[in-house]
């Protein structure tokens, strides 16, 4: 399922660019906006149908990290760039936090999953 996976992703960016380095610059900034849309909608967008539909993608998402043992995404753009490819989180080995430690991965999804249920508790009160 995983190459599958990999093959679907290409195949779409393949419409865009035939090169490799473009593919993952393209990944690499859909998968962040993406990613950043979600969080400011679920912090100050409106609690309706889109809302809820954030909610179900997300939850799909750290579904699909215990599928594919980590984001897909992020897979699929080391596969554009390099093996060392970390994304966005090689801003942390500056500070010693190395993002491949695999303590490092659980507190991190740890901390993420607060910091959505803090979101949603916090919009289910205000709303309330």
């Amino acid at each position: 399922m995983y190459h599958i996976t990999l093959q679907w992703i290409d195949s779409i960016l393949s419409v865009f660019s035939t090169d490799k380095i473009q593919k993952g610059c393209l990944l690499c900034v859909l998968h962040y906006i993406l990613y950043a849309y979600f969080v400011l909608y679920m912090c100050f967008g409106p609690i309706n149908t889109t809302f809820y539909g954030i909610l179900l993608t997300i939850g799909l998402t750290f579904v699909s990290h215990i599928l594919f043992q980590g984001c897909i995404l992020l897979k699929a753009e080391r596969t554009y760039f390099d093996k060392e490819w970390k994304g966005l989180f090689h801003g942390l080995e500056l500070l010693n936090i190395y993002p491949t430690d695999l303590l490092i991965q659980q507190q991190y999804s740890n901390y993420l999953i607060l910091a959505y249920a803090s979101i949603i508790i916090a919009r289910f009160c205000k709303s309330s």
